[in-house]
């Protein structure tokens, strides 16, 4: 069918072909993978906003809860040496300080009533609940209507016993619904979305103002997205989230937050035409580029078969057979003349050329691997000439790779530091020993033993003959600092979850502490005897609070913002924050920087930790010293490193090993979270931060920062 047809309409044809598939398979993917992904993501919004605006609900109706369990303990209502009018003044401030509270009334065992606070308005629908306060529990009542009142509230009633548990009274708080009626209305989702609560029967509140769809009950706590119809025949996504039932309550309630289907998918829709468009104009413009590109193609193959007939007059064997009369065909008839004469030629040139690309491409590439690898490599062939030693390597054994490669192992002209490396590699090349985690002291400048840790291995061709010895080592000193970095982490992370529980359980009791203590105060006045101890509480609840805003600092770090910033300017920042802070007299601040490259660094976390370390070395110098700022940059390891010496007596070997750990201190007033939050934030750029410390000479921390 095809015979007939030049190659350009073949190639514009399968093209168009191809092109059509692809674009319309890509497409259907995409847009189904694309809405399932909406589709997903607009469930979870809609999910997470209930589950929110139900704990705000939960959270607000607990409060409540609360405020009458301790209104009802309170000594002021069930001691009869206080006069009714405190005791009312004492329930006109409750209800004033939460504008929720229509009224709140204190009662007889009977139910008579003795105080009064607020519009009453002889509502004594709370006498129908007393059977069951009587059993010494709290009564929460359902969301109920008020004639009266022409809206919605809620009866929290709870008994007061005197000492001997027996039921005095109750104190009986009807709360309005302004409060939640704000919290629900303030839930926007979409343009024209909304939120409302609903009971297992279908009865909505605050919702009258919407168009709500019906939905089919009864409710139940595993439902959670619903779809349904309104009464315009409106598509709506639904999401249903049950509220915290009390044991007096008899009716579930549950928030429903919705939005019109065609708004919360209205994405869906614009991105299908958008890839219908985008189809389109993508297939037309690959099209034309298509046409052009086969005539590009095509003109060529034309002007060669037309010069390769030409030259083709001879008697040459034609060994491809193509029955095509396109210019594929013609192409191979030409072709078949030049063939049997360039093969074998070709054949060699490839071969040559391939293997000569080929191991050049090798050799580079393992050059880059060994430089870039963070261990020191050293190579020798089977004839002992040493093949390859990267940077680590020369930094560790001291010395320069030009006068080592390609020296042989037995050359007396090589360092004698790298003696106990070259031992090995000759066991490799003369036994076929191989060495694993074997530890050598190799000689350092100063002749300072440094401790490392080598694996060698036997490299054999496919035959079995031996290539030569790789020698693998790093220094164990930087194997111990990252293990141990790595289990500071992982201590840091469990603690740092801890604390942040701790933190927020802590927090709540603080508030109410400190709220009632201000209460008694104002209750008792200014010239009571008292004030000075209510003083020392309210003081004490403060500083736990300062010490809770540290937890949280180290439980719940701050993802670093990186920006690009240079770590010389987070120095000088430091020493203008230390000479304003007033640094005392006999404490002397040097800097010695050198030229940085610029980093990926948060800035303010940089500056905060490296300002911890500092406060601690001033304050570590009681009798006076001198503080020394420094960096570095370290071409080999492509890290920043910041130096932070002091001359103070020092860090004990016992305190080394914790000076990381939280909550650990020497200071009498100290909260050891100052390091450990300094470690925290350089783990999370991805560096490291190291100690030395000798007793009664000082301290050095050095800090290590990736350049990213």
């Amino acid at each position: 069918m095809f015979k007939g047809i030049s190659i350009e309409r073949k190639i514009m044809i399968v093209f168009a072909f191809i092109t059509a598939v692809l674009f319309l398979t890509v497409g259907t993917l995409f847009l189904n993978s694309t809405q399932t992904a909406i589709n997903a993501s607009k469930e979870r919004e809609l999910t997470t906003l209930s589950e929110e605006t139900s704990n705000k609900i939960e959270r607000f109706l607990f409060e409540r809860y609360g405020d009458i369990q301790v209104i009802s303990e309170s000594p002021i209502l069930k001691s009869n040496d206080i006069s009714k009018d405190l005791k009312l003044k004492y329930l006109e401030s409750v209800r004033k300080a939460y504008e929720t509270y229509d009224f709140i009334i204190v009662t007889d065992a009977d139910g008579n009533i003795d105080l009064a606070s607020g519009n009453f308005d002889n509502d004594y629908s709370y006498k129908q609940f007393f059977s069951y306060v009587s059993s010494g529990e709290i009564f929460v009542s359902d969301f109920l209507y008020n004639e009266k009142s022409q809206a919605y509230v809620m009866y929290f009633i709870s008994p007061i016993t005197d000492d001997n548990n027996t039921l005095i009274g109750t104190v009986v708080e009807r709360m309005n619904f302004f409060s939640i009626d704000d919290i629900v209305k303030n839930v926007h989702p979409g343009k024209s979305g909304y939120a409302y609560l609903i009971d297992t029967s279908g009865k909505s509140i605050m919702g009258s103002g919407a168009n709500i769809p019906e939905l089919k009950g009864p409710l139940t706590s595993s439902q959670g997205i619903l779809y349904s119809s309104g009464n315009n025949n409106t598509k709506y996504i639904s999401s249903l989230n049950p509220l915290k039932k009390y044991p007096s309550q008899t009716n579930t309630w549950s928030l429903v937050v919705e939005e019109p289907v065609k708004e919360a998918f209205e994405v869906t829709t614009k991105l299908r035409n958008y890839i219908i468009i985008t189809i389109l104009f993508s297939a037309l413009a690959l099209l034309v580029l298509a046409n052009i590109m086969t005539k590009l193609i095509t003109r060529p193959i034309k002007r060669l078969v037309m010069k390769t007939q030409s030259a083709a007059e001879g008697d040459f064997v034609q060994d491809i057979s193509i029955e095509s009369r396109d210019e594929i065909g013609s192409l191979a008839v030409s072709f078949n003349i030049l063939l049997s004469n360039l093969k074998s030629m070709m054949n060699q040139v490839l071969e040559v050329s391939g293997e000569i690309a080929s191991l050049e491409e090798i050799r580079q590439y393992v050059d880059r691997f060994f430089e870039n690898i963070p261990s020191a490599i050293i190579t020798a062939d089977n004839y002992g000439t040493i093949t390859s030693i990267n940077n680590i390597a020369c930094q560790i054994l001291d010395c320069d790779k030009n006068a080592v490669l390609g020296k042989n192992i037995n050359d007396e002209s090589i360092s004698s530091k790298l003696e106990p490396v070259i031992s090995l590699i000759k066991d490799g090349i003369e036994k076929e020993a191989v060495y694993i985690k074997h530890i050598l002291k190799i000689k350092s400048t100063g002749n300072k033993e440094i401790p490392v840790m080598i694996n060698t291995s036997i490299q054999k061709d496919s035959g079995g003959k031996l290539l030569g010895v790789i020698g693998a080592f790093r220094s164990l000193e930087e194997i111990k600092n990252f293990e141990e970095s790595m289990v500071r982490a992982k201590n840091l992370a469990s603690v740092g979850a801890l604390s942040a529980g701790m933190a927020h359980e802590i927090r709540n009791p603080l508030t109410s502490i400190k709220g009632y203590a201000q209460f008694i105060k104002l209750e008792l006045g200014e010239s009571s005897a008292l004030n000075e101890d209510i003083d020392i509480i309210i003081n004490e609840v403060d500083r736990l609070n300062g010490i809770l805003d540290r937890f949280l600092a180290f439980a719940r770090p701050n993802q670093p913002k990186l920006e690009s910033c240079n770590v010389n300017d987070i120095i000088n920042d430091i020493v203008k924050l230390l000479s304003k802070d007033a640094l005392p007299k006999n404490i002397i601040l040097k800097t010695e920087l050198e030229t940085l490259p610029d980093s990926a660094l948060d800035y303010e976390q940089i500056e905060q930790a490296i300002l911890n370390v500092a406060i601690n070395a001033v304050q570590a110098m009681k009798d006076g010293g001198t503080l020394t700022l420094s960096t570095r940059y370290n071409e080999n390891e492509k890290v920043v490193e910041i130096g932070l010496a002091d001359t103070g007596p020092g860090i004990t070997n016992e305190s080394l090993e914790d000076i990381f750990e939280p909550f650990f201190t020497t200071k009498p007033k100290g909260t050891g979270l100052g390091l450990a939050i300094t470690s925290t934030i350089i783990e999370s750029h991805k560096g490291f931060i190291e100690v030395k410390s000798v007793p009664d000479q000082g301290t050095q921390f050095i800090i290590k920062l990736p350049i990213i």
